[in-house]
This record gives structure tokens, sequence and C-alpha cells, in this order.
């Protein structure tokens, strides 16, 4: 894989990598992390190519459109991601030293 972007918060919390495959498949996640979504179920939502739709997530995510869930246990991101529904209640699924944040790309807190 070939990390073609990286762009990271301006808090110096998370990085975000958009990658392309040998065999052309987009993808799109959190350095380190494991959640990822890649640019073919993208067009589902967005339209377009697999590389348009990863751009317009990208774009999205980084103009803080989109909520960021960030997953820690004691205190240390162990996940995040990107969510599509930034009203579900993560914490119903979450181990008992675990702590759920959600927040935009800029730092502030999800609204709502």
């Amino acid at each position: 894989m070939a990390i073609t972007e990286r762009h990271l918060t301006p808090d110096g919390l998370l990085q975000l990598i958009v990658d392309r495959a040998d065999d052309g498949d987009w993808s799109v996640g959190f350095d380190g992390l494991s959640r990822h979504t890649h640019g073919d179920l993208l067009t589902y939502e967005y339209g377009g190519s697999p590389e348009s739709a990863i751009r317009a997530f990208v774009d999205d995510v980084l103009v803080s459109r989109r909520v960021i869930v960030i997953s820690r246990i004691d205190g240390a991101i162990c996940d995040a991601w990107v969510t599509d529904d930034p009203s579900f209640d993560e914490m119903k699924y979450a181990n008992p030293n675990e702590t759920i944040e959600k927040r935009l790309w800029n730092g502030l807190a999800s609204p709502g």
C-alpha cells in the first residue's frame, strides 16, 4: 500500500491517512488504529468513483463536518473512527475501563 495523504489534527492527537493498495483499492483511517473504510463503500454516500468518494469523505472530516469517535482504555487511545451515526451510544458495548469521546477534527466536542 502507498500512503497518498497524511493529515494531523490541529491538536496533534490523531493522524488521518489515505492509502491506495497495489490493486487500486482506496482506504482511509487513523494511523496505527484498526478501523478504516474503503472508497467503494463510500460511493454509496458520496457517489462517483472510489477515489472521488474518499476525497469527499476526507474533505468532510477535515472541515469538521463528520464526527470522530475515540475509544480509550485506561486513558490510552485504542481505536478511533468516523461515525455514520453520531447519536449512537457506543457506551452500550464498552468495556468497564473504556471511555468514549466524540469530537470534530478541529478538536471541539461533537454537538449533540
